[in-house]
């Protein structure tokens, strides 16, 4: 089966360890093709997660995107906007994704196509 792309968008605020730990659930999906967008609105992190997301964004494991101010519609517009995907998920940044998330929420679209939503031109 052709899987769609999905790309993962993860607006932020002031979160820390529960970022990382959101993160790390992301990452250890097994789905063969997303990306992680994190739109960042807080201005300074804990030192030991400005390393963590430094070290995750220069691996190519995560695109971010630390923006000036905080706006949750505008982050996830932002997150849209960067992503080249298939399908947008947009996620909290304090939960823990379990093991097949992607799939399963790929696998709705794909079975059931009129659940997508159409674009508009």
């Amino acid at each position: 089966m052709d899987w769609p792309t999905i790309a993962v968008i993860i607006p932020t605020y002031q979160r820390e360890a529960v970022l990382c730990d959101t993160l790390r659930s992301v990452l250890d999906q097994d789905y063969p093709a997303y990306s992680v967008v994190v739109v960042d609105q807080t201005q300074s992190h804990q030192n030991e997660t400005q390393r963590q997301l430094e070290a995750w964004a220069e691996a190519g494991k995560i695109t971010w995107y630390p923006v000036p101010w905080a706006s949750l519609p505008a982050a996830r517009n932002l997150g849209i906007e960067r992503s080249q995907s298939d399908l947008v998920l947009f996620i909290d940044d304090d939960v823990v994704l379990p093991p097949g998330y992607l799939y399963a929420h790929a696998r709705t679209f794909t079975e059931r196509p009129e659940a997508a939503p159409h674009r508009h031109r």
